[in-house]
């Protein structure tokens, strides 16, 4: 919000010759037109400016550069409404000079505001932000709080123009503890909104909610339900991106009741497609789209056109070009890929029809993907041709990244496994680029920092010096002269014992290389020794014992039924077969785990990453935990969707979470639960957690559960027996895979077992659809 000069209400009354209206104390007059030009500025900026001449008349009488500075200030802004910008800056420029003369701040800090609103009128963002700088520095020299405040909110509002949402932050968060010292509850608020925006756009969701909830009750306790509407949206949208669905929902209709109260068609289907925005991402989709049809019914042209400016209808018009395109990603989800190729292609004519191209990127994609479904490859491919000249002509690297790996998808599904290839390198070289993009920009700005204070502190120092030197330059001269002299007739003496110290220091430092050289080789070959013989331990630790243990348990069974098994009833036949099966599938698992982890150990277990479902993967897995979970009527439960895509090798995955949920049922305990949760760590990787509410694990042996060297097993619940083998395995198998392994745990809770694993392209896609589900991106400015 820019702050401009408010227009005050004047009562008419009519004005006979000026000069006969002269008080005979000018004093009186001057200020009395000052008045009335102040007061019709806004009502009528022509008579403004009538004022404020007799006012620099009488000024220029009565030889007060103050009032005639004012007069100069008035008649600028008059000119200014009037769109007369030339000579508004002559006269703005004119008052500027006087109350610098004068040193009068308060002018101009009002001069500098004025100065600055012409250059955002005319779109010259940073020269305004330079301006409102100068008149936030005076107003600081004048301890004025309000004009202080007024300052920081216009270079807060114009940094938030200019997409600097970081040093938006750091003046808006000035002006809330300025707002909160004057005790205005409205500009309070206000500050609140602009802190929830940008930590909105910053990705700072909690506290971004946690400045809309504050604005929200700051407005009902002052009754003000004029944009009611839209701060309960923002909250949504808030719960929306941190996927509290059941929230967003809550508020979104809260939304929605008072558009429809006001009968504001364009909000009511804003907040329609919001709510089938929250659906869509509960994969609700018949309610997703019966909320999308409800908006898309708001948005009737003929009433709608007649209501908006044209920049207005441009942006009702890409609204509607999104909402169209939702609705082809819901019904290419249900199936009817018919109707999903008639909604984008709807979505695209829009689009054409009002000039936004560099737009189509997201409707071209969705119809290149309907395309691929229905293995119609070639025209799928002309679809995404299209994207990708979008994308390389906006520059944009993420969406030449998203082109470039639906493109591969196309060619690898159809078996052109070459351009395949091609795509996926051109991915994959984008990919690296955006993180060193990422990674130089941070270098850069560092260095510019460094840079700049670098050259600060030279320039200091220079200006020090050349002030020494003109005070100081005879003695300086005398003091070099019998310097150099002295310096001259040692020099020879020192030259030698310098020549010598260095050859020994050089000396000395070559051997103390020399030793730290043969020490850090000492050192590694001491690692790798010590790692074969833990490694050798473990071998035979499992030969010697845990595979000693159920073949003994499978012999004496085995000999047992041989020998009694006429003499035995059904119950305990079938209890020694259930403890033949037990050890069997006990050395079962040792053996598959034993020959992975000896496979890993001499080289031969080769990575093959490739693009995994987690979602089956789990499940895989859960069918065969299931007996071992029945028996202890433990319940598995996934929060993992399906179309969750990881990069990584098939089967070494399979080994890590096949591991962990028998691990997890083991030490589980019986009538309990078993869970697998996911979500997103950062752009790139997943956080996967195997949850169980079991014996937990107490800290010290936490310290033990990944170490070769250290033997530590336990007994399960159900007296289950271990090796120790199955979550070393996972360690080097999650690395191998580019990711990690921890734990967290407390005795009698449970335990969390926490992967790391690196996101696959394919939620990408998913992202991207998400944030095309609206049909406007309100900012509240």
């Amino acid at each position: 919000m820019i702050f401009c000069v408010l227009p005050i209400s004047l009562t008419s009354e009519k004005q006979s010759d000026w000069k006969t209206t002269v008080s005979q104390d000018k004093s009186d007059s001057l200020k009395i037109y000052l008045d009335w030009a102040e007061k019709e500025l806004n009502q009528n900026p022509q008579k403004s400016i009538q004022y404020g001449k007799r006012a620099d008349y009488l000024a220029e009488l009565m030889s007060d550069v103050i009032s005639k500075a004012k007069s100069y200030l008035i008649i600028g802004q008059a000119y200014e409404l009037l769109d007369e910008q030339d000579f508004a800056m002559a006269y703005f420029k004119d008052a500027l000079l006087i109350f610098h003369n004068a040193g009068y701040k308060p002018g101009l800090v009002k001069t500098y505001n004025n100065f600055a609103i012409i250059h955002y009128n005319a779109q010259e963002i940073d020269s305004a932000i330079v301006y409102y700088q100068k008149a936030l520095k005076i107003s600081r020299e004048l301890s004025d709080s309000k004009e202080i405040a007024k300052s920081l909110n216009n270079i807060g509002s114009l940094l938030i123009v200019k997409s600097k949402y970081g040093e938006a932050l750091r003046y808006i968060s000035e002006l809330l503890r300025i707002n909160l010292d004057l005790k205005n509850k409205n500009d309070i608020a206000d500050t609140y909104g602009y802190l929830g925006y940008i930590h909105l756009k910053l990705g700072n969701f909690d506290a971004s909610l946690d400045n809309y909830l504050k604005e929200l009750r700051l407005r009902e306790e002052l009754n003000d339900h004029k944009e009611m509407d839209k701060f309960l949206t923002n909250i949504g949208k808030i719960y929306y991106k941190i996927n509290k669905f059941s929230k967003a929902l809550e508020y979104y209709q809260k939304a929605l009741k008072i558009n429809q109260e006001k009968g504001d068609k364009i909000q009511i289907a804003q907040s329609l497609s919001n709510l089938g925005n929250v659906y869509y991402e509960m994969k609700d989709y018949k309610k997703a789209l019966t909320f999308y049809h409800k908006s898309l019914e708001m948005t009737d042209e003929k009433q709608i056109n007649t209501q908006l400016s044209n920049s207005e209808k441009q942006s009702f018009l890409q609204g509607k070009a999104v909402l169209l395109n939702n609705l082809g990603l819901v019904y290419k989800n249900l199936g009817d890929y018919k109707k999903a190729l008639d909604y984008c292609k709807s979505s695209i004519q829009i689009k054409e029809e009002i000039g936004d191209v560099g737009n189509l990127f997201y409707p071209l994609t969705s119809i290149a993907e309907i395309l691929m479904k229905l293995e119609i490859y070639d025209e799928s491919l002309r679809y995404l041709n299209r994207a990708l000249k979008i994308a390389e002509e906006s520059n944009n690297l993420m969406l030449q990244k998203e082109a470039h790996y639906l493109i591969y998808e196309v060619y690898a599904t159809s078996g052109n496994y070459k351009n395949a290839l091609e795509h996926h390198k051109a991915y994959t070289a984008i990919k690296d680029s955006l993180i060193q993009i990422s990674t130089n920009k941070l270098i850069s700005e560092y260095q510019a920092k460094m840079e700049t204070e670098k050259k600060e502190q030279e320039n200091k120092a220079l200006r020090q010096t050349n002030t020494l030197q003109r005070n100081y330059f005879l003695i300086i001269s005398a003091l070099i002269l019998i310097t150099l002299i002295i310096i001259y007739s040692r020099y020879k003496s020192k030259q030698k014992a310098n020549k010598l110290l260095s050859d020994k220091n050089e000396q000395i430092q070559q051997q103390n290389k020399e030793l730290e050289y043969m020490f850090s080789k000492l050192q590694a070959k001491e690692q790798v020794l010590s790692e074969a013989n833990a490694t050798k331990d473990k071998f035979f630790s499992i030969i010697a014992h845990d595979l000693k243990n159920p073949l003994h348990a499978i012999a004496l069974s085995s000999d047992l039924l041989m020998e009694k098994y006429k003499e035995m009833n059904p119950e305990q036949l079938t209890n020694l077969v259930k403890n033949i099966n037990s050890a069997s599938e006990h050395l079962s698992s040792l053996l598959e785990n034993l020959l992975q982890w000896s496979r890993t150990q001499n080289g031969k277990m080769k990575y093959e990453p490739d693009t995994v479902d987690l979602y089956r993967i789990i499940h895989e897995n859960f069918s065969l935990m299931e007996d071992a979970a029945k028996k202890k009527n433990i319940i598995l439960h996934s929060r993992i969707r399906s179309e969750t895509y990881t990069i990584g090798d098939n089967n070494m995955l399979k080994t890590i979470f096949r591991n962990l949920l028998s691990n997890a049922i083991k030490f589980s305990n019986i009538n309990s639960e078993v869970i697998v949760d996911i979500e997103d760590l950062n752009e790139y990787y997943y956080k996967v957690s195997v949850i169980d509410k079991g014996i937990g694990i107490s800290p010290t042996d936490i310290d033990k559960l990944f170490r070769i060297d250290v033997h530590y097993t336990t007994i399960g619940t159900s007296n289950e027996k271990g090796t120790g083998l199955g979550l070393i395995l996972c360690k080097e198998f999650i690395e191998l895979n580019g990711g990690k392994i921890y734990v967290e745990s407390k005795i009698n809770e449970g335990s969390k077992f926490i992967l790391t694993i690196p996101k696959a392209a394919y939620t990408e896609i998913n992202s991207r659809n998400t944030g095309q589900i609206s049909i406007t991106d309100y900012q509240q400015q």
